[in-house]
């Protein structure tokens, strides 16, 4: 099944592994022309760290960068919001004048009518009756309520 992992291990257990451990690893540090380890110590110079510095550099100047734009963007956004709330103030002001020269204009109108027909002014309020039977100009409204024309 595994062939490969197999010859490990069998060569594992025959002292193959142990024998060419001696002779690549045990013997090439004795016996080697290379400097030995240990004899001066490695040095990283500015061109071996070079590259973390320009990373680094990058990194601060990208934050800049997107810290700039957003405090643009919200900059915008909170101008947009401003000038959205102004414009829902100035409708509601202007929805509310209108209806108030609406309401004014149909009292106007009603004046008109009553003083052109020489009827009594509508001084109806909504769900109650009004008793127009006495003559004496004083209307009953309801409840027991008066109103002198």
């Amino acid at each position: 099944m595994y062939p490969v992992c197999f010859k490990i291990v069998f060569s594992s257990l025959d002292g193959t592994l142990l024998e060419l451990d001696r002779k690549w690893i045990v013997s090439a540090l004795f016996n080697s022309e290379c400097e030995k380890p240990g004899s001066e110590p490695a040095r990283l110079g500015l061109k071996n760290m070079a590259g973390v510095f320009i990373l680094v550099a990058a990194g601060i100047v990208g934050g800049v960068a997107l810290i700039g734009i957003e405090i643009l963007f919200k900059r915008h956004y909170s101008r947009q919001q401003r000038q959205i709330e102004l414009t829902r103030h100035a409708f509601d002001k202007w929805k509310n004048m209108v209806k108030r020269r609406k309401m004014l204009r149909g009292t106007i109108e009603n004046q008109r009518r009553s003083k052109l027909n020489g009827s009594l002014p509508n001084f109806t309020i909504p769900g109650e009756s009004i008793d127009t039977s006495n003559a004496d100009g004083i209307f009953v409204i309801g409840e027991g309520r008066y109103f002198d024309v």
